[in-house]
């Protein structure tokens, strides 16, 4: 926020439960909205401390992160809704990305795409090209 006000910079990138987070809506009069990126919260676990575990607590442990993740999941895009919200009455302006950029964006990123497909777990990528 106060790289914007002495006038450093014009814009940032951010997620809308982070945008009031960070003071930038003090000096963001516009928001674009790309639709480009959903930011992960990751769970970590040191691998000896896993290596310590027996199945049934490994299994256990991945349950609860997957769960967690999901619930993460669901609140971060109920956030962004209320944030959209707060947005317009606080007069600033949420532009959303228009379809004919997204599809551009889209191809652009095919060879990250390919890059990555086995990187992850199986059909991580095609799922997320679905949307």
């Amino acid at each position: 926020a106060n790289a914007s006000k002495q006038g450093k910079i014009s814009a940032s990138e951010s997620t809308y439960p982070r945008f009031y987070e960070l003071k930038q809506n003090e000096f963001s009069k516009v928001l674009n909205d790309t639709q480009h990126s959903l930011f992960l919260t990751s769970i970590v676990i040191n691998q000896d401390f896993w290596k310590s575990l027996t199945p049934e607590q490994q299994k256990a442990v991945s349950e609860a992160a997957v769960s967690a993740a999901r619930l993460e999941r669901s609140q971060s895009i109920a956030d962004a809704e209320v944030t959209k919200e707060q947005c317009k009455k606080d007069g600033i302006q949420v532009v959303a990305l228009p379809k004919s950029e997204q599809e551009k964006f889209k191809v652009l990123m095919q060879p990250i795409y390919k890059k990555y497909e086995n990187y992850f777990s199986a059909n991580y990528v095609r799922e997320i090209q679905k949307d």
